[in-house]
């Protein structure tokens, strides 16, 4: 249980963080800020998604030497 504790509470702090982001992104585009606040989403999951598949990459090779 203690585990699972230490993986679902940080995941909840960015998926939380992520989404304040986002929100506080579109709160004053009052011309269609549903799109906004998609493309802004989008922005910045991409954004996160670089760094996710760098450390994937990384441990990749760091368990393939051993």
């Amino acid at each position: 249980m203690k585990k699972l504790s230490n993986f679902i509470v940080p995941l909840f702090f960015i998926v939380f963080g992520i989404a304040c982001l986002t929100m506080s992104s579109t709160a004053f585009h009052t011309h269609n800020p549903l799109h906004h606040l998609l493309e802004s989403l989008l922005g910045i999951c991409l954004f996160l998604c670089i760094p996710v598949m760098l450390g994937i990459v990384y441990m990749w090779f760091k368990k393939r030497k051993k």
